[in-house]
């Protein structure tokens, strides 16, 4: 099944076992816009100017954030269906916040954070976004515990997961 506009505008999409809702989309294609553009508006300057790196193994997941990001107006975001590639994508792209998955082969979500903590220095905040079908409170702990900043469970609702995105740019 591909992330197309018809699977967005209707609502739901299912990707092997993660569930997307997408009222959010709905609604923002319908009478709420002014609200809802309103809500997603950092400053247009840095709201273009920010840089999301989305790592998830279902490139599906991958190609339907960045339909998300894109709708929200995140011009600038980079998808990973590989995690190994993960610390050579971050040093060239240089994000600000990553939206990460935690079940993923060859590298999880846990050693992504691990990987990516020795480059940062002491200045610099790279928030994350954990974006997982991991359910269990042990797994939401472990990733705060691991550096994770926020963690949302699939499904999500869109608008959501974009008002978080912003709030974390905010910091």
């Amino acid at each position: 099944m591909l992330c197309d506009d018809r699977i967005i505008r209707n609502g739901c999409f299912s990707a092997e076992g993660a569930t997307f809702t997408h009222s959010g989309i709905q609604r923002a294609m319908g009478a709420e816009d002014a609200i809802l553009e309103d809500a997603f508006v950092i400053n247009e300057d840095r709201l273009k100017a920010s840089r999301v790196l989305v790592v998830d193994d279902e490139e599906a997941n991958v190609r339907l954030m960045g339909r998300i990001l894109e709708r929200a107006g995140f011009v600038n975001h980079r998808g990973l269906s590989d995690a190994r590639d993960v610390v050579g994508v971050f040093l060239e792209f240089q994000p600000d916040l990553v939206v990460l998955d935690l079940r993923m082969p060859h590298m999880d979500g846990f050693m992504v954070m691990e990987a990516l903590a020795p480059l940062m220095t002491e200045d610099s905040f790279l928030p994350v976004l954990v974006l997982t079908a991991e359910l269990s409170p042990e797994a939401k702990r472990r990733a705060l515990n691991a550096g994770a900043n926020d963690f949302l469970s699939k499904p999500f609702d869109t608008v959501e997961v974009i008002l978080r995105i912003r709030n974390l740019l905010e910091i």
